[in-house]
């Protein structure tokens, strides 16, 4: 019976000592779900950043590629309006040189008809009828 007894007080020994370890492996296993969890948001969290991180660079590269069409587009314009400009100046100075060239055949018929008028008087009086003939002669020569 002793020896029963022993081996008995040996067995709920090794009873109690088999539960504390199970309780302790049970409180490890619980305490690496509780992290796992932990990692686990973490991961979402990152997936999630990463995500916004790409949209995020997606909206810039688009927003940046606008903008550098809107540079373009002004710059077309620019140059457009430089164009015009220079067409602009070319007429306007053809325009002068034709109203110059205009002008001076002006100055040349007014200057002949400021003579045709001399003359005409002239001819009004019968003392210089023969001059005037000379000189109607000579001025269309």
């Amino acid at each position: 019976m002793e020896e029963n007894t022993e081996t008995t007080k040996e067995l709920i020994k090794g009873n109690v000592t088999t539960r504390k370890y199970l309780e302790e492996i049970m409180k490890d296993i619980q305490q690496m779900k509780i992290e796992q969890a932990q990692k686990d948001k973490q991961i979402a969290l990152m997936k999630q950043n990463q995500a916004q991180t790409k949209q995020c660079h997606a909206e810039f590269q688009q927003a940046a590629l606008e903008t550098f069409q809107n540079i373009q587009t002004q710059i077309q314009g620019i140059n457009d309006s430089v164009t015009q400009t220079h067409e602009t100046q070319q007429k306007i100075q053809e325009s002068m040189a034709a109203i110059v060239k205009k002008i001076s055949g002006l100055d040349k018929r007014l200057t002949t008809s400021e003579e045709r008028d001399k003359i005409r008087k002239k001819s009004e009086n019968p003392r210089s009828k023969e001059a005037t003939m000379e000189e109607m002669l000579k001025s269309e020569v």
